[in-house]
């Protein structure tokens, strides 16, 4: 058990050492959350198509999603921060 955050980043760098944590907090930043929340939005995308009996193009409607989401949390991030400054 190691008390510390970082989740399993953490487990790696006990285990396997520095360098192959280190290759994996990034490659988990920049390639798995966004491929697999772009995975998410793509599901979500079609179905929304056939929920709505639309036609539109799932990529824009991927991008649109993206965007939306992306948009929700920053605002999320900003309230919490003032929230916490108070």
């Amino acid at each position: 058990m190691f008390p510390r955050s970082g989740g399993i980043y953490v487990y790696i760098n006990e285990g396997l050492g520095e360098i192959l944590a280190f290759v994996f907090g990034w490659t988990y930043m920049m390639l798995v959350k966004p491929l697999a929340a772009s995975a998410i939005c793509m599901v979500f995308s079609e179905h929304f198509n056939h929920l709505f009996g639309l036609n539109c193009d799932t990529r824009v409607v991927t991008c649109i999603t993206l965007l939306l989401l992306t948009a929700i949390n920053t605002i999320g991030v900003g309230i919490g921060r003032a929230w916490r400054s108070c």
